[in-house]
C-alpha cells in the first residue's frame, strides 16, 4: 500500500511534491547527497504527519533507502530491530522526535546544513506531544534537556 492509500498519510507534505522532487531529495544517499537529506528532512520537520509516517517506517521500513518521518533509512532499520525485539512503537518514535532539532535561528541554519529538524505540532495524539515536550527520561536515558 503506498502512502497515497494510507488515510493517516494523506496530510502528508510530500505529498504534494512533484515525484521528480521526491526522488530526489527523499531517496537521496546519506552519505554522499547532504544537501538532498537536509532538504528532504526539512520537510519532513514541517510535515503534519511526521510522527504517523516516522511510526509506520518503524513498522514497515522501505526496502530501498531514502527519509522517511524526518529520518535515514539507516536509522529506520535500527528503530525496527528494536521494535521487533519488542521496543514500544510509542516510546520508540517519541525516542526519535526528541533527537531531532528544530529549525531556528543562526543555529538552525547549522542545524539545516548538518540535516537535522523537527517541527513537534501535530503529534498523532495529545499524550504523545506531551511525552515528546517533556524533560521525563524514557526509561534507560538520562533527561533530555532540547541540547544535542
Amino acid at each position: 500500500m503506498s502512502r497515497h492509500e494510507q488515510p493517516n498519510l494523506q496530510r502528508g507534505a510530500c505529498l504534494d511534491l512533484l515525484p521528480e522532487v521526491v526522488d530526489k531529495y527523499f531517496m537521496a544517499n546519506g552519505n554522499t547527497e547532504r544537501f538532498q537529506v537536509a532538504t528532504a528532512k526539512a520537510i519532513c520537520g514541517r510535515c503534519a504527519v511526521r510522527a504517523a509516517c516516522l511510526m509506520d517506517s518503524i513498522k514497515v521500513p522501505w526496502p530501498s533507502g531514502g527519509i522517511r518521518g524526518g529520518e535515514l533509512a539507516s536509522t529506520i532499520s535500527e528503530l525496527h530491530r528494536r521494535y521487533e525485539a519488542g521496543e514500544d512503537l510509542d516510546l520508540l518514535t517519541i525516542e526519535t522526535l526528541r533527537k531531532q532539532e528544530p529549525l531556528r535561528g543562526r543555529h538552525g541554519g547549522e542545524a539545516f546544513r548538518a540535516g537535522r529538524f523537527v517541527s513537534l505540532e501535530l503529534l498523532p495524539t495529545p499524550d504523545m506531544q506531551d511525552v515528546v515536550n517533556s524533560t521525563v527520561p524514557l526509561a534507560g536515558q538520562t533527561a533530555y534537556n532540547g541540547d544535542t
